[in-house]
């Protein structure tokens, strides 16, 4: 593919270690390895917040100020850039002449519209007024870079129908969640204990289902529940009485899979894909999962994970892998080979790659 001159548009984010931090890097990397010029250009708020609320009167949202449209003008007009490419479609309100100085590229990592409605649970009258303005501001963006840009590269079918459904246009490439394979099959379980894997960081997404499961299902399993991931740490207190460990932050989480018997993703809420599945899957893990979990994952049904939506699916599903005098598999092939056909980073790249050299030499 010709190399191409990119400009990648990003906000500044809270460093918290998630699934979509790990997609945008992903996604990052890929446009970097097709450049000639990269140029990594990240919004930074303004910190005093009257001059953010009157840009906010303007829909800038997420920190964009009335200079950041200058800069992205100026620096696609000096570097002749080929390519800007949206990092999220909360980047919607830059100025409508980027879109006729070069090609443009957006990537959802979900539908932002919705999925902020879903985050954001305001208990005062303040604070629902402030997200009623809030959702109406990133309607706008998500709307003008849906309508505006070159290419539209969702993570599955789901949100290009909400796409569809919001703005008139769906996706025009699926780019599924994927994972490096640094899954090592000489890495050896040093664990006797009987138990399940939770991994995800401290929100909503996965806190709401995972609370459910330990106070509805987990005492009528006869396994323990260890759940690993960024501020969950904080919940070490929570349920005293329940066969449930709570670990933060777990640098290489190599160790933690291989231990597991298996992987519990009770996900009830959310959008996009979870990157947690494809993990569990590069390790060969069978998975208990509700819809959500799967959500994206073509080919899901032919392994041997198990979709599980309600107390009783949890309890009979989990009580039957551990049934018998046998210690339970711990990997399971058509799970790592799904992983391998569909999900692995380097396989799914090569198709993008042949895309958009298809598609941006038009």
């Amino acid at each position: 593919m010709k190399k191409l001159n990119i400009i990648f548009v990003d906000h500044q984010r809270k460093k918290a270690v998630s699934g979509g931090q790990v997609i945008r890097e992903r996604n990052k990397k890929l446009f970097k390895s097709i450049s000639n010029v990269f140029i990594d250009y990240t919004i930074r708020p303004y910190s005093l917040g009257r001059i953010r609320r009157i840009c906010g009167l303007f829909n800038k949202i997420e920190g964009y100020k009335f200079s950041d449209d200058q800069n992205l003008i100026r620096l696609i007009r000096e570097n002749n850039i080929d390519l800007v490419v949206f990092a999220t479609s909360r980047c919607g309100s830059v100025s409508s002449k980027i879109f006729k100085l070069c090609k443009t590229v957006t990537l959802y990592h979900n539908v932002e519209y919705s999925y902020f409605k879903q985050e954001q649970r305001p208990q005062t009258l303040k604070g629902k007024i402030n997200l009623l303005r809030n959702l109406r501001k990133l309607k706008f963006c998500e709307r003008r870079l849906t309508r505006k840009s070159t290419l539209l590269i969702g993570l599955n079918k789901r949100d290009s129908d909400g796409l569809k459904k919001l703005y008139g246009r769906g996706t025009d490439y699926t780019w599924p969640t994927t994972f490096k394979d640094c899954f090592n099959p000489g890495q050896k379980s040093d664990s006797q204990e009987k138990v399940l894997l939770f991994v995800g960081y401290n929100f909503f997404g996965n806190t709401d289902g995972l609370f459910w499961f330990i106070e509805n299902c987990l005492d009528s399993i006869d396994c323990k529940l260890r759940v690993v991931g960024n501020g969950m740490d904080l919940y070490k207190d929570k349920y005293p009485e329940k066969n449930v460990e709570f670990i933060g932050f777990v640098p290489d989480l190599s160790q933690e899979y291989v231990n597991a018997d298996g992987v519990l993703l009770p996900i009830i809420s959310g959008s996009g894909m979870k990157t947690k599945t494809c993990e569990a899957l590069m390790y060969g893990k069978k998975i208990f999962g509700t819809k959500e979990a799967f959500e994206g994952y073509s080919g899901i049904e032919k392994t041997d994970c198990v979709e599980c939506n309600s107390k009783k699916e949890f309890i009979d599903a989990i009580n039957e892998f551990y049934s018998g005098n046998e210690k339970p598999k711990k990997f399971f092939e058509s799970c790592r080979n799904l992983f391998l056909e569909q999900y692995e980073e380097k396989r799914v790249q090569e198709k993008l790659i042949s895309y958009l050299e298809s598609e941006l030499s038009k």
